[in-house]
């Protein structure tokens, strides 16, 4: 994706978040407040992650959800805020992980300041999470979230148990990527339902997993593919780090023989970029990535159709918005 298209598609997220833009900046302003708190020892770390702010999709989709069934109301910011807190500390220590460079066009934590200082920093945002998560006065809601950290961890300690086999099945793939990713975007969306009182918060819950995991099989296609400086944060680590994706999974599966034992060796292999240009060829003349986007295509409509009973309203058709959105980041 260019970098001009990235500009354009991410220009429309404020129409999307119309419906939802006052209580948006109440999120973001709670954030800034705890977040100022920090010690002064970590305060610089603190104001550049404060400074390099992401998209803010997960709060979003939870006042989104919230919003459908009434006023958005202090504890639905509250959570908004303790989701998004969440996401940067796991993003923290994915860059840790990853031996990431790049995160939200700046120098990752563990690169600027070092890997304990990007840990210790992950977990200073996790225990912010806790603490609003504790003053959330709803018992089901704090549920939700709780069972989603265990299920993120579970996602990616799958993954890493896989790292290096060439012997991932689709199925595997899909259970890790449901963990380690949709299930924090399920979450958002199922809490601000059963914040609001829905009673088909499980549908809102589908509606977020689905999502999630065609956000993830998007962005892990753009790992393959994508620039640097149109993603803003380093690319082809799923790669260097020989986590087998949905296109190398279709690729080892259905090449023909000479270009599948050069797929194993380049899969199992790689460590540049000039070799991840050769992975992604090899994929795109065999339909792999082509494979993987139809997939997200079909889970982005099952997610639109999780929630078509939902009655018609500003925050539902913004939902179905970024929905949209989400998939076209892979065109």
């Amino acid at each position: 994706m260019s970098a001009d298209k990235k500009a354009t598609s991410i220009t429309n997220l404020p129409l999307i978040f119309q419906p939802i833009e006052s209580e948006m900046a109440e999120v973001e302003n709670l954030i800034n407040r705890k977040l100022s708190a920090a010690d002064v020892a970590i305060r610089p770390i603190i104001c550049n992650i404060m400074a390099c702010r992401g998209k803010r999709l997960r709060p979003a989709l939870l006042l989104l959800s919230a919003g459908c069934y009434g006023p958005i109301a202090a504890q639905h910011i509250g959570a908004a805020a303790a989701i998004e807190l969440l996401h940067n500390a796991t993003l923290m220590h994915d860059d840790v992980i990853d031996d990431a460079i790049y995160r939200r066009d700046a120098v990752s934590v563990n690169k600027a300041c070092g890997v304990d200082a990007a840990v210790l920093t992950g977990d200073f945002l996790f225990a912010v999470f806790a603490e609003l998560l504790a003053e959330t006065q709803h018992p089901a809601a704090r549920r939700v979230l709780a069972a989603a950290v265990c299920r993120m961890c579970a996602g990616e300690l799958a993954q890493m148990s896989r790292r290096g086999s060439m012997d991932v099945s689709e199925d595997d793939y899909l259970s890790i990527a449901e963990g380690k990713t949709a299930s924090l975007i399920a979450a958002a969306c199922e809490t601000g339902a059963v914040l609001s009182g829905s009673p088909v918060a499980a549908a809102h819950a589908e509606f977020g997993r689905n999502l999630g995991t065609a956000f993830q099989i998007i962005d892990d296609c753009l790992d393959l593919t994508g620039s640097e400086c149109a993603a803003g944060k380093t690319l082809g680590s799923d790669l260097f780090k020989r986590r087998l994706t949905l296109p190398g999974i279709h690729l080892i599966a259905h090449a023909p023989s000479p270009c599948k034992t050069e797929a194993i060796r380049l899969l199992s292999a790689s460590t540049t970029m000039a070799d991840r240009d050769s992975v992604a060829a090899l994929m795109a003349e065999h339909g792999s990535l082509d494979y993987a986007l139809a997939h997200a295509r079909r889970l982005v409509a099952s997610a639109k159709a999780a929630i078509e009973m939902v009655q018609p309203g500003p925050c539902k058709a913004a939902l179905l918005t970024l929905a949209d959105y989400i998939l076209k980041r892979g065109s």
